[in-house]
């Protein structure tokens, strides 16, 4: 097995992702490292970070990287910059709000690691794959770095709200005054426009997950529907459970993990630290469904003055050694599901299953294969931490246990051969 000694990579090395990377896929159809799957990312956009992967891997180019956020109010002319697909996170000097780079540290963990063209690795060379970026002392692996990851921006913050009129916040800028608004109906319209994304030509990648790294405090119908068209559509759908920030009720402790994590739709991914320890400021419930590393992880930054670098003399990109947030949970399993497509075939996996099956499928072998710390608690934590390298080793499933495993659980063969209705 090649030897990957660097610092900074307790998640890697817990979840022992860097072994999953080593094992032969069992067909010729099987690839690694992720490759061959595309990762929807609807997020608050992203920055071009030296620690995202550039050129073919990250598909950024406008329309392919849209804007869902962007307010239809906004005159086309002042929004054109916001729509080159050059950066879909917001700038200093624009209308939009300049967040602190929630959509750039979450995608860093699907698939960072290969570095920036203005950036090369030092000399001698890092270990075979991946190569890292400068500084040495800083930078980020993702855990599919071969994935492709499609970045969309649906919100200028992790706070969905409930309607269009559901106000976040004011936003003054030069070219203009608007409400920004969060909701879970821009969620879903990226959720649609990703689950309906497709390459055209032979031997090209295909979406097969959706990493989410935002919630709100109560159940959207809207959301409800993507979410099951993405099921239905082979499309699975990792999301945040959540952890205490200051902008939740008290009342939502009480209601356990946020929405969309709660919808059965989704794979729900809660957070732990080195020690495998479910950190105290999340949210468990019994709809948990694994755990994974989120608090304290190294993540890419667009804030502090480690690193100034960019098109703007303002951009300054870090890395942060101290991540905090299931936002970064989901990601990471994300990135597992995508290593785990490409590993047996995504096509083989629906030949298998059928397309509405796949989410079950792949529940079943994350599950299965997680590994359980002593004293865990299985009604708020979920099945285990994840083990990426026994999420490969796990035996597929027959179809009939896992035909017998969704209608027990209410995604019964009417609902889940159901023609997908899209969602305007």
């Amino acid at each position: 097995m090649a030897t990957y000694n660097l610092p900074s990579e307790w998640s890697l090395e817990l979840c022992k992702v860097k072994e999953a990377w080593e094992i032969t896929p069992p067909n010729p159809n099987g690839a690694s490292f992720g490759e061959g799957i595309i990762i929807g990312h609807a997020d608050t956009g992203w920055t071009n970070h030296p620690e995202l992967l550039q050129g073919s891997n990250y598909l950024t180019s406008y329309p392919v990287s849209r804007n869902f956020f962007l307010p239809s109010t906004i005159p086309s002319g002042t929004a054109a910059h916001f729509l080159s697909g050059e950066d879909l996170m917001s700038h200093d000097e624009g209308p939009i709000r300049a967040f602190d780079g929630h959509g750039t540290s979450t995608a860093s963990v699907l698939a960072s690691g290969e570095g920036h063209p203005n950036n090369p690795p030092p000399a001698p060379p890092p270990p075979p794959f991946p190569s890292y970026t400068v500084p040495t002392t800083a930078f980020v692996t993702g855990v599919a770095p071969k994935a492709q990851v499609l970045p969309v921006r649906v919100s200028s913050d992790v706070e969905l709200g409930n309607e269009e009129t559901d106000i976040v916040e004011t936003v003054g800028r030069i070219w203009d005054t608007y409400y920004s608004v969060n909701t879970y109906n821009k969620l879903a319209q990226a959720i649609e426009y990703l689950r309906k994304y497709s390459i055209s030509g032979p031997l090209v990648p295909e979406m097969g997950v959706i990493s989410i790294s935002m919630a709100g405090s109560s159940f959207s119908r809207i959301l409800f529907g993507a979410l099951i068209n993405a099921r239905k559509a082979g499309v699975i759908v990792c999301a945040a459970t959540g952890h205490l920030i200051s902008w939740l009720p008290d009342s939502i402790l009480l209601a356990g993990i946020l929405y969309p994590a709660s919808d059965p739709s989704t794979i729900a991914v809660a957070g732990c630290d080195n020690l495998s320890v479910p950190s105290p400021a999340g949210f468990y419930s019994s709809k948990v469904d694994i755990v994974a590393p989120g608090f304290g992880v190294r993540v890419a930054d667009t804030s502090g003055n480690e690193w100034v670098s960019g098109p703007r003399p303002s951009r300054n990109f870090v890395m942060n050694t101290n991540g905090q947030g299931t936002s970064h949970s989901a990601p990471f399993v994300a990135g597992a599901c995508a290593l785990w497509q490409a590993f047996h075939g995504r096509s083989n996996l629906i030949s298998r299953y059928t397309a509405p099956l796949l989410f079950d499928a792949f529940k079943h072998c994350l599950q299965s294969s997680a590994r359980v710390p002593s004293g865990w608690n299985t009604s708020l934590h979920g099945a285990g931490v994840i083990n990426v390298e026994d999420l490969l080793n796990c035996s597929l499933p027959t179809l009939a246990v896992i035909e017998t495993a969704a209608s027990s659980a209410g995604w019964t063969a009417a609902i889940r051969n159901a023609p997908i209705e899209d969602i305007e």
